[in-house]
């Protein structure tokens, strides 16, 4: 992942440039979208989504306010939220969020152990989704163009 998306790359930086150090910056690809991306689900898609949000997933528990801001936002792409998927999933559906809106756990996420969990809101909620980290969740009705476009790529792979 790219060291720029909550990976302290930034704090990292700054901190080698107060003490004088060179730094040079490599940008990664964010696995907030290359997970998503290779598992078959966009972060957008013309008449479904038009915009996304990255976040963590590591918020101060028992606040839903706090995901007030993003629970308008089409997609959701929650990192490092795994621990708290109950807790999130609860705050969203209570910020209006539809209970039925589908959810994706990608876990090991382009690695020979990936494996792709599909829930709703409302399971995920009541903790009847078993998602294991690392994985990236991913929020919003894009995660139903996956049975669409996973086999396209698939298919691609292939050739």
């Amino acid at each position: 992942g790219d060291p720029m998306v909550f990976g302290r790359g930034a704090e990292e930086w700054a901190w080698l440039a107060q003490r004088g150090w060179d730094v040079e910056i490599v940008p990664g690809v964010s696995a907030s979208i290359a997970v998503p991306a290779l598992a078959g689900i966009p972060p957008t898609f013309r008449g479904v989504a038009g915009g996304f949000a990255v976040v963590t997933g590591h918020r101060r528990e028992g606040d839903c306010q706090q995901w007030a801001v993003w629970a308008k936002v089409d997609t959701l792409i929650v990192l490092m939220g795994v621990g708290h998927r109950d807790e999130i999933a609860r705050c969203l559906i209570s910020l209006g969020r539809s209970a039925s809106e589908p959810v994706a756990f990608i876990e090991s996420g382009t690695t020979a152990h990936e494996r792709v969990v599909i829930s709703t809101l409302s399971e995920v909620s009541k903790g009847l989704v078993d998602a294991q980290p690392p994985a990236v969740m991913v929020i919003g009705e894009v995660v139903r163009l996956r049975e669409q476009l996973r086999p396209l790529l698939a298919a691609v792979s292939a050739a």
